[in-house]
């Protein structure tokens, strides 16, 4: 995936954690602490002149400065290292809960020749900075295909027709698509479509110029049963596109953020998001936090590098990493719906990623939709496999309208049929989604509960497994010597991981069945998954 990556609320090194991905150049998202952003240290430090404390009286009488002082000086002397262009804050819509996520939030721009790496560093250096973050760059994901495919097999292997014998959609519920934008004005499109809104630099109103975000929306909603085209899972709805990924395809991390605060503030009960990157991001998991938080559902596409030579949609040097869904973002990041793409035999598709984070698997191969400015195209991606799970949430909120997203998730996911090894795997999450079993479990009332793995611990395992014999596996499961083949040569030097990084690599590797590499790796291996 291009250019983002799921993160933690916590801040980390940039230098030690990130491999270096695709941002807009010379631009970085900064989060300062409560009351030491410049403009809070400028009124702080103006009005202590004013009314100067007795330490600030004797700090003036020896020219000392005040630590605000030195700090705001330390952010003034970055500002022109660097050759600031502009300042602004992320826009949180007036929106309660993403203004507390995002207070002090501020996209800076310097000159696009900067160091990325220099920047975060010293800025990581001054204590009142949460977190700095380039402006990380997403991409939709798409794979070219033969365009020509024009049967909807994906509605019919969902069962959608079974489920539109008790709803078609509703116009009250809203749909945000944060993609390309969405052509307003295609016959398919134009009764279910409120409006498309260009966020990000250089996107327009109202049109998509990019293609992805309406074939999105067609899966989603576009009209049923009016002799035109094809028919989206919901017949009606209400749909809201953000322009976000204008720039080929690709969009920075502050529009993406931004986009995901406006349909929030709209009022969208459900939010798709066929875009991904490879770098974890404070800023974006914010986004996605507060929309949950604000009863929205959050559906993206589980990636499509599996498989895939290092690209720049595909920019991770492990392949491991590279093809998995646990290193892909938003797809890792615990609030969403993660969705794995199938065929027609309902097989995995060749580039789908797999991984813990995995949720769902839905149709995602020659999948034929809207196209601008109004005609029809079949396309493969996890980007076309998320809209089917997007609409499906649509579809349940029209039967009841109430539904928390918890529910909504439960709803989809714990009646998917079980495709793969039983019970939840990483290659098809819980299942393939059914849309009948879903909209009967919420007709019902009786909507089971099931659980997604996630992300792998993040406390790293023992760097000494030890010599003992019984040693305890570090996460459970069964108890197995370290170093089976070093034992009866009493050799306990085994590999071991150095950091939490190197932990999360490796894991990925581990669970794929790559136990070879070191005795270490079979340790880890047969703790966990045994």
């Amino acid at each position: 995936m291009a250019a983002l990556a799921l993160g933690a609320c916590t801040s980390t090194s940039y230098a030690q954690t990130q491999e270096l991905a695709p941002a807009v150049p010379g631009e970085f998202i900064i989060k300062y602490k409560d009351g030491h952003s410049p403009a809070q240290l400028e009124a702080a430090a103006s009005s202590e002149l004013q009314t100067p404390s007795l330490l600030q009286r004797i700090r003036t009488m020896f020219g000392a400065e005040s630590p605000m002082q030195s700090e705001l000086n330390s952010l003034k002397a970055l500002e022109s290292k660097y050759d600031l262009q502009s300042v602004s804050a992320l826009e949180t819509y007036d929106q309660p809960g993403a203004e507390a996520l995002f207070n002090e939030t501020y996209i800076y721009k310097y000159n696009t020749d900067v160091n990325t790496t220099d920047v975060m560093r010293d800025y990581e250096n001054i204590d009142g900075v949460e977190y700095i973050e380039p402006n990380y760059i997403y991409t939709a994901f798409k794979a070219p295909n033969d365009p020509n495919y024009n049967s909807l097999w994906g509605m019919k292997i969902i069962k959608a027709e079974e489920a539109w014998e008790i709803s078609t959609g509703a116009q009250t519920v809203k749909v945000g698509v944060v993609d390309t934008g969405i052509e307003v004005n295609h016959p398919d499109l134009k009764a279910n479509t409120l409006k498309s809104e260009g966020m990000g630099p250089g996107c327009p109103n109202n049109t998509d110029t990019g293609n992805h975000g309406s074939h999105v929306a067609g899966t989603i909603g576009a009209v049923g049963n009016n002799t035109t085209g094809v028919a989206g899972v919901n017949w009606a709805v209400s749909m809201n596109g953000y322009a976000v990924l204008c720039a080929g395809g690709s969009g920075s991390l502050a529009s993406i953020a931004a986009g995901v605060n406006k349909a929030v503030a709209d009022g969208n009960k459900v939010i798709n998001m066929s875009l991904g990157g490879s770098s974890d991001s404070t800023t974006f998991h914010n986004a996605i936090i507060n929309a949950k938080n604000s009863g929205v559902t959050v559906v993206v596409a589980a990636g499509n590098c599996w498989n895939q030579p290092q690209s720049q949609k595909c920019p991770l040097s492990n392949p491991t990493q590279r093809g998995s869904s646990d290193y892909t973002y938003p797809a890792a990041y615990p609030e969403v719906i993660t969705t794995a793409a199938t065929t027609s035999s309902d097989q995995s598709a060749s580039f789908s990623n797999r991984g813990r984070a995995n949720d769902i698997a839905a149709p995602g191969v020659q999948i034929e939709s809207t196209w601008p400015p109004s005609t029809y195209q079949s396309i493969s991606g996890t980007s076309m496999a998320s809209p089917h799970v997007a609409g499906a949430a649509g579809l349940l909120l029209s039967v009841n309208p109430n539904l928390t997203p918890d529910q909504v998730q439960n709803a989809l996911q714990c009646t998917a049929d079980d495709l793969g090894a039983a019970g939840w795997d990483e290659v098809f999450g819980h299942g393939r989604l059914n849309l009948k079993k879903a909209i009967d479990a919420v007709q019902s009332g009786n909507i089971p509960t099931c659980s997604t793995p996630g992300q792998p611990p993040s406390t790293p395992l023992p760097t000494n497994p030890g010599g003992a014999t019984n040693t305890p596996a570090p996460t459970g499961g069964q108890q197995v010597h370290p170093c089976p083949e070093e034992a009866a040569k009493g050799n306990y030097n085994c590999t071991t991981p150095t950091d939490d990084n190197d932990y999360k690599a490796w894991e990925a590797e581990f669970k794929q069945g790559v136990s070879s590499l070191s005795p270490w790796f079979e340790y880890i291996r047969k703790a966990i998954y045994n």
